[in-house]
Parts: C-alpha cells; sequence; structure tokens
C-alpha cells in the first residue's frame, strides 16, 4: 500500500512540474547564448595566449581589424595589438589572468 501512494504522489509532483516548464527559448535567444559563449571562449583563450606568450594564437583571437580599448578605442590589425600589448608582458616573469561573471553585450559596429 505506501509503494502504491508514493508512485502515486511522485506521479502527481512530476506532472505538475511538468505543466510549469518554461517554454522553449526561441531561435533568436539561443543565437544570443551561442555569440555569448563564443565571446566567453575567444575571450579566455586570448588571455591564455597572452598568458602563454604564444603571440601567434594571440593574434588568432582578433579578426582582422578590432577595436581595442588601450587607453582610447583604436580600430588595429592583430599584429598591431600584440606590438602594443608585448611590450607590456615583458616586466613581468609570469603572468595568470582569469575571467569570471562575464556581462557581455551587443553595441553598433564601430566604424573609422
Amino acid at each position: 500500500m505506501k509503494f502504491t501512494i508514493a508512485i502515486f504522489i511522485s506521479a502527481t509532483l512530476l506532472g505538475a512540474c511538468s505543466s510549469h516548464r518554461k517554454p522553449e527559448p526561441s531561435r533568436e535567444e539561443l543565437t544570443q547564448v551561442l555569440k555569448k559563449q563564443k565571446a566567453e571562449t575567444v575571450a579566455t583563450t586570448m588571455l591564455a595566449a597572452m598568458d602563454n606568450r604564444d603571440w601567434k594564437e594571440f593574434e588568432n583571437s582578433f579578426a582582422s581589424r578590432s577595436v581595442v580599448f588601450i587607453g582610447e578605442p583604436l580600430l588595429l590589425k592583430p599584429n598591431e595589438i600584440t606590438a602594443r600589448i608585448k611590450p607590456m608582458t615583458e616586466y613581468f616573469q609570469a603572468t595568470k589572468q582569469e575571467l569570471s561573471d562575464f556581462k557581455i553585450t551587443e553595441r553598433e559596429r564601430y566604424e573609422q
């Protein structure tokens, strides 16, 4: 008798939970999630490459021209970014950069 009641209670709870599920995300919502995950991966890869002094991998993290904030927004090629960042890293024997609590927003394209 206890076994039957436990099954009935479980089935009732599962039925109640399933009726309160969130609706499936739209294609646009899924695209936004994927874009944010991609941005997180690129940022993490770029910093790891900088920590490892792997400048080719560092440059591969950027588009052919990227807006970089080094004091002011600049539209630079990957090798130009490396030329500005690499000298700063030479003051350290080693670095270990980590990112967390990402806040990623989309903005208008930067044109120069």
